[in-house]
């Protein structure tokens, strides 16, 4: 399927790159999804603030409950490409 909004792909323009490398640990490529985000600097400044917080420890359920949360949702809703990213990236952690 192609993306109706394609992804921005490297090099990335200076305030895309900093807004990106922000997003991600360091030392990893964007996914998709943040670079698709980043074609609206605004958007994603908006998007890393509030995914920082639910991704953090400040959120009231802890890592497990937060997880099972994200996976069961995905699963509802058919989300294999979130729920294939929490999986990979929370999964093991989380227990």
């Amino acid at each position: 399927m192609t993306a109706r909004i394609p992804p921005v792909t490297a090099p990335y323009p200076d305030d895309v790159g900093l807004l990106l490398r922000r997003m991600m640990p360091a030392g990893e490529e964007p996914i998709a999804l943040f670079r698709t985000y980043a074609r609206n600097a605004h958007l994603t400044r908006a998007l890393h603030g509030w995914g920082s917080y639910q991704l953090s420890r400040r959120l009231s359920l802890g890592l497990r409950d937060r997880e099972i949360v994200i996976d069961r949702t995905c699963a509802r809703c058919g989300c294999e490409y979130e729920w294939s990213v929490h999986i990979a990236r929370f999964a093991a952690r989380a227990g």
